[in-house]
């Protein structure tokens, strides 16, 4: 995985509920076992997470957003390559 792949965020603010969408909508991936798979569709999402009660991308952006309910099973679901700035 290149720099062009990786997710800066600044460690002084959270990011925005803009930059999260934009971020998984372009950039997402999911950690499926041990394999990282993009998230291209709503089904992938509801397949994995659908017991937690996201059952869609925005579902998924809405829960990472907002620390929700079920924010342990969202950030685990995402695969992450983060560079603190």
């Amino acid at each position: 995985m290149g720099m062009s792949q990786s997710i800066f965020i600044n460690h002084d603010r959270y990011p925005s509920r803009k930059t999260i969408s934009d971020l998984i909508y372009k950039r997402g991936y999911a950690k499926i076992g041990k394999e990282r798979i993009p998230i291209t569709s709503n089904e992938i999402v509801e397949k994995h997470l659908g017991d937690a009660g996201i059952i869609c991308v925005e579902d998924l952006v809405h829960e990472l957003a907002t620390c929700g309910d079920n924010f342990k099973e969202a950030n685990s679901f995402v695969w992450y390559r983060l560079f603190w700035i």
